[in-house]
């Protein structure tokens, strides 16, 4: 078991924090592919890293901000796996907007060069159009092993624990179950993905 720590601990120190999010999500992508119309998500997903990265290049060169690569897919591959796929002129538009206002806030939305918000929730917030797909519960161990990597390399055990806890009370009192919370609901990816580790990262 030490052995093991000590192996994970060498890996995961030579791996930066925004690298090994990159990787989890890059893990995560043929399960969309195969929850989703492939064609259609292939082209979502050409789509949105490319108006990501050339939007965040126009930002960062506008505002003459440094900018950070890694962030920018990070940003765009999160939202491919949790938007519903292009499939018709509204919805490409919505994409679209989606990802200009989720690398647009990392600029406009921060206090001392910090965000505000996290840039994928708020855009997800705003736009209501987050379809979580990719929480289908085959995915659920490669969501929960590279989540829990991620936590691990961050060092945040005690938050996780802290918003599982709220979690589970708020569905147990409306009449949820813990079943309901892991496989019902996107609470995994959410809780890896948005709250926990990418939220002062992406």
């Amino acid at each position: 078991m030490w052995g093991l720590t000590r192996l994970i601990d060498s890996t995961i120190d030579k791996t930066t924090s925004y690298r090994l999010v990159l990787y989890v999500l890059i893990a995560l992508l043929p399960f969309g592919f195969f929850l989703q119309n492939p064609v259609h998500f292939v082209v979502t997903l050409i789509f949105l890293v490319t108006i990501s990265y050339f939007s965040n290049l126009l930002f960062a060169k506008v505002l003459h901000a440094p900018t950070n690569l890694e962030s920018v897919f990070i940003t765009a591959l999160i939202l491919v796996l949790i938007l519903s796929p292009i499939h018709d002129q509204a919805s490409l538009i919505s994409v679209f907007l989606i990802a200009i206002f989720a690398q647009a806030s990392k600029y406009f939305l921060v206090i001392g060069r910090k965000h505000i918000f996290n840039p994928v929730a708020i855009s997800i917030l705003i736009s209501g159009s987050a379809t979580w797909r990719i929480t289908d519960p085959i995915a659920l161990p490669v969501i929960t092993i590279g989540g829990l990597l991620i936590v691990y390399k961050l060092r945040r055990f005690k938050m996780l624990i802290a918003f599982f806890v709220t979690s589970m009370l708020m569905i147990l009192f409306s009449g949820g179950s813990v079943k309901g919370l892991i496989i019902g609901y996107p609470i995994l990816f959410f809780a890896f993905g948005q709250f926990t580790p990418w939220s002062p990262l992406v």
